[in-house]
């Protein structure tokens, strides 16, 4: 799904240059992913990021409230 012409027709090429090169997104960039009418394109490229940054490790936390 991450495809540059997908990105191309949603206004977001830069942001998709940007986000696969590892550089930090501006104020604007930030605003137009937004605004993105796709959030699965949105998802994809976030986790394209995440999965580049951490692997394919996920983590949990287990919190407890103990209420009287």
């Amino acid at each position: 799904m991450l495809t540059r012409s997908l990105y191309e027709t949603l206004g977001l090429a830069g942001v998709y240059d940007k986000a696969l090169a590892g550089q930090r997104l501006s104020l604007d960039e930030g605003r137009a992913l937004s605004q993105c009418p796709d959030p699965l394109a949105v998802g994809a490229l976030a986790h394209a990021v995440r999965t580049r940054l951490h692997g394919d490790q996920a983590f949990y936390v287990i919190n407890s409230h103990v209420n009287y």
